[in-house]
């Protein structure tokens, strides 16, 4: 009886985690490119279709991680979106791009991440979700790529929103950089 007992409640724990699972969860998908030094807008970028999705009311945005070479133009364009969207790219050391409807003629509300210079070697976390956090169902097409800094494809370049660590210390206490660039004739000491 004991042993019949534990089973089932063995197996209800499994189906309960099942669900959670799929309701609660959004798993990021690893993608690589090696990167192009091509000068037309989204030259050689890698195609990626996603969708946005809204389960029992919930929010449910397309998450994955996009690798990028440290000191590279990483671009993050999304060219084609069936409702308005909004990007966010969280880099290995911290520091948060965003974009909202910056995406040109062809797709005005299509949002445009640009990271001039990477910051790290390492994975990018990318959020893909409707603009104003609504859940809503709706399929994109993303164009991913990272040139050389400089490249054409970062002019106009996304501003972080969250800064690593060492720059939220300068925001909180400006005169910090001022003294420094005293002191040792420029902001890195040159």
């Amino acid at each position: 009886m004991v042993k019949k007992t534990a089973v089932k409640l063995l197996g209800a724990g499994a189906v309960v985690l099942g669900v959670v699972l799929m309701v609660g969860s959004t798993w990021a998908t690893n993608m690589f490119t090696t990167g192009s030094t091509s000068t037309a807008i989204n030259g050689s970028a890698r195609t990626i279709q996603g969708t946005v999705g809204s389960f029992l009311s919930n929010n449910d945005p397309w998450v994955a991680e996009l690798w990028a070479p440290a000191g590279r133009c990483l671009r993050i364009a999304v060219t084609a979106q069936g409702t308005d969207l909004e990007t966010v790219v969280r880099a290995p050391n911290g520091q948060v791009f965003r974009n909202d409807d910056q995406g040109g003629a062809v797709c005005p509300l299509c949002p445009l991440v640009k990271i001039a210079n990477t910051p790290n070697r390492g994975w990018y976390a990318v959020s893909i979700n409707h603009f104003a956090g609504t859940a809503v169902a709706a399929d994109f097409t993303l164009q991913y790529q990272h040139y050389p800094v400089g490249n054409v494809n970062c002019a106009g370049a996304t501003i972080p929103v969250v800064a690593s660590d060492e720059a939220v210390k300068l925001q909180k206490n400006p005169a910090a950089e001022i003294q420094q660039q005293g002191e040792e004739g420029g902001p890195t000491g040159q």
